[in-house]
């Protein structure tokens, strides 16, 4: 049994570890496009400059991305803290699965949030921040905003 149970020990310690340096190496191809300029687009109804500027903050703990000069009513911004953000795939970035914030969480003060999502993508040459959940096991929400640089 127990030369069983080390190299399963072992397995999930060396795939824990290769996550955390994907995770390293997404957040890195992230912080190059800081300062890039690029063509807005979003599924909402927002209208804004059809412009967008990525801006990339880092501090110990987390690495944010913004979508600056967009003209929105809002700011497209993910957080991605190193201890809990994790890959999905190689492209995307799982952030956040918690909806809470002041005033209660993504469906506002009476809450009822369930399966809440955001996301961060790199495709090619386009980032996109992605926030998806439902209110009251009912309506579903998709908020997608891509800078094409």
């Amino acid at each position: 049994m127990k030369s069983f149970v080390l190299p399963l020990i072992l397995v999930m310690a060396s795939s824990n570890l290769f996550a955390a340096g994907n995770v390293s190496s997404f957040l890195k191809s992230l912080e190059k496009l800081d300062g890039q300029e690029g063509r807005v687009s979003s599924n909402t109804n927002e209208r804004g400059t059809g412009e967008c500027q990525i801006e990339i903050l880092k501090d110990t703990q987390s690495t944010s991305i913004y979508f600056r000069n967009t003209g929105y009513y809002f700011t497209p911004v993910a957080h991605a803290f190193s201890d809990s953000a994790e890959l999905v795939d190689a492209n995307t970035l799982l952030v956040s699965e918690d909806s809470n914030r002041p005033g209660g969480d993504a469906c506002g003060s009476y809450g009822g949030e369930s399966g809440y999502k955001k996301t961060i993508t790199l495709n090619g040459g386009s980032v996109t921040i992605r926030e998806t959940f439902r209110c009251f096991l009912f309506k579903k929400y998709d908020f997608s905003f891509t800078c094409k640089l």
